[in-house]
């Protein structure tokens, strides 16, 4: 408002005056052009100083990443919340490199697991088909709750069924991880049942190996870098066959 103030003078208000500052101070944060170090997605974002030295305003930081949004531009894959953030989380291409090699052990490592299985042998003895089972995830699914149903129907009653079901190590482990889930299941409907506690205990007994990526993803170093557009979508491969 340096020119035609007298016209503009209403625009002179405290919230035009913030807005000034607040775009300076971002001139400024850009301007210095630095990075920083966090040692862990363990520890999360509370080692990093949002005000940047200032006692006004503070910067918008990315959301944390995750294994599946490792993406080619370093960054963490972009959503709604990066677009607007002044700084990404961005894995360094060391973490990087050792993260996909992880990523390809553990894929490896799950197929094996899965073809290996007595369920796998077993369902494919029976003459039972995959035809619609796209991937991995899906073909766990459909042999996980293939195996568990096999057991539990092959009791006469359903009064058995279910205390077969109530005493079964697989619901005990499935009761001690997803409480939650339990309260929504009908404990007289052994399909439900069935189905929420076969599917899971299979699918935990094949995806064991995530833990170790997990673990070693979370112990990666970050670098917290200026949002100069990096952040890209990452798409997901479901492509991925058993």
């Amino acid at each position: 408002m340096k020119h035609n103030r007298k016209d503009e003078l209403s625009r002179a208000n405290i919230e035009n005056l913030l807005k000034a500052l607040s775009a300076l101070y971002l001139l400024n944060v850009y301007y210095r052009d630095e990075s920083f170090y966090q040692t862990s997605l363990t520890r999360g974002n509370t080692d990093f100083n949002v005000s940047l030295g200032t006692n006004i305003f503070s910067i918008k930081m990315s959301n944390q990443p995750h294994t599946n949004q490792v993406n080619r531009e370093n960054s963490s894959g972009a959503d709604q919340d990066n677009v607007d953030s002044v700084y990404l989380l961005c894995f360094p291409m060391t973490s990087i490199q050792r993260v996909r090699q992880l990523e390809k052990e553990a894929w490896q490592k799950r197929n094996n697991a899965l073809t290996s299985s007595r369920e796998f042998l077993d369902f494919a003895n029976s003459g039972e088909q995959l035809r619609d089972s796209t991937n991995i995830f899906s073909i766990i699914h459909k042999i996980g709750l293939w195996a568990y149903k096999k057991k539990i129907l092959a009791i006469p009653t359903k009064t058995e069924q279910l205390n077969a079901i109530f005493s079964s190590s697989e619901y005990i482990k499935y009761t001690r991880n997803n409480a939650r889930n339990l309260e929504k299941i009908d404990r007289e409907d052994v399909e439900a049942l069935c189905n929420h506690v076969g599917h899971w205990n299979y699918m935990q007994q094949i995806m064991q190996y995530e833990r170790v990526l997990h673990k070693k993803y979370f112990e990666s170093r970050l670098e917290i870098v200026l949002n100069k557009g990096q952040a890209i979508l990452a798409q997901e491969d479901t492509a991925n066959d058993a």
